[in-house]
């Protein structure tokens, strides 16, 4: 008789396993900050790129040639990570607000920094009918300058790799045990307070000692992106979108690193627009993808792009980009 149940309890768990494990195989697409299955899921159901790279459509030259172009270059949050829907993203509800007689292309990459958008802009082919650039600033941005001056953080890609045991091989292989591994360690995560606490040194560190420079070789690329602009007679707009991580101390750490890049660029002579203050009335749970994605979702992408247009309005740069009739 315990045989006999045993049988049924293991054949019911199994079952069971592999009924979850389809599902999530099959139909669980969501983004997580953690390398999971189902975020690679979530990439190849909604990240669907053009023919340049980017979650945008192809647009010929004959659909471009009597429009006005805004480039808006950016990382991750141009691009929508987590954002089911073009239609929602900042971008797209930006398109609606200014009209038909202009066109909006994206070029968001996830993690791309300052160098990387500068190059996105300067390849873009059709740059005669190109009338402003706006470049999302994130704190991607400063990354490349500070691994050169302050070495590889202490929490990095490697902190996100499985292990390559092969009593591994089911987390790297099962799209539910994945998920709930990675689950459990972004819950464990705030218990790493070591780990944290090391982070928070590596910021204070390279705020403290190398601010300075590493603002300054950021500003580099981005003084390309202004003259590249001068050059070609288009508007340059510098949109900050905040970083919504609940750690205080590293947040404010960002933020002392967007002030410093923030005075460089407006002294030579370029606006700037920062979200900052139009998240503040909420809370950050509520701005975010979910709980596991640091992500802005579709609220916090409708602030961005209200926000913006009513301050390329208040700058005078409606003058350029008049709302069709």
């Amino acid at each position: 008789m315990k045989i006999k149940q045993l049988t049924i309890i293991l054949i019911t768990v199994i079952s069971s396993f592999l009924v979850i494990e389809f599902l999530f195989r099959h139909y669980v697409a969501h983004t997580t900050s953690s390398p999971t299955l189902v975020r690679e899921n979530w990439i190849k159901k909604y990240w669907l790129k053009n023919g340049m790279g980017y979650r945008d459509f192809d647009y010929s030259v004959y659909e471009l040639i009597n429009k006005k172009i805004v480039l808006i270059a950016g990382d991750s949050i141009t691009g929508g990570v987590g954002i089911n829907d073009n239609n929602n993203r900042y971008t797209d509800i930006l398109q609606r607000k200014i009209g038909d007689k202009w066109q909006i292309i994206n070029l968001g990459i996830p993690g791309y920094n300052m160098q990387q958008k500068m190059n996105a802009i300067k390849i873009y082919p059709y740059k005669e009918n190109v009338k402003l650039i706006i470049v999302q600033f994130y704190f991607d941005d400063f990354v490349p300058a500070c691994f050169q001056y302050c070495g590889t953080p202490p929490i990095y890609a490697g902190d996100w790799a499985i292990p390559e045991s092969s009593w591994y091989t089911i987390v790297r292989k099962s799209y539910f045990v994945n998920y709930v591994y990675w689950r459990l360690y972004e819950i464990t995560f705030g218990f790493r307070k070591n780990l944290i606490n090391q982070m928070n040194s590596y910021l204070n560190h390279c705020v403290k000692s190398h601010k300075e420079q590493i603002c300054l070789d950021t500003f580099y690329y981005m003084q390309e992106i202004m003259d590249f602009c001068k050059q070609n007679k288009i508007k340059l707009v510098v949109l900050n979108i905040p970083h919504l991580e609940k750690n205080e101390i590293m947040t404010k750490l960002i933020n002392d690193f967007w002030g410093k890049m923030k005075s460089m660029i407006e002294n030579n002579n370029i606006p700037t627009i920062d979200v900052t203050d139009k998240y503040t009335p909420y809370k950050i749970s509520h701005l975010r993808v979910n709980i596991s994605d640091y992500h802005p979702n579709e609220k916090a992408h409708k602030i961005i792009a209200d926000y913006l247009f009513d301050e390329l309005t208040n700058m005078n740069l409606i003058s350029i980009i008049e709302k069709s009739e």
